[in-house]
């Protein structure tokens, strides 16, 4: 039983850190379009590095 809790406590936090990464992202994108295509990059770059730490987790 205990792996299967494990389990279930992970993909929870698999799913909030999704979601917590999908707000932040809608925000960077939109913010990086008005400021321009170098912190357009920059941004992206940011969500690269956000999205392999998730990954790895």
């Amino acid at each position: 039983m205990r792996c299967k809790s494990g389990t279930a406590a992970n993909a929870a936090f698999q799913s909030c850190a999704l979601a917590l990464l999908e707000e932040q992202l809608d925000g960077c994108v939109a913010e990086a379009m008005v400021e321009g295509a170098e912190q357009a990059q920059a941004r992206g770059s940011e969500a690269s590095q956000a999205i392999a730490r998730l990954a790895r987790a």
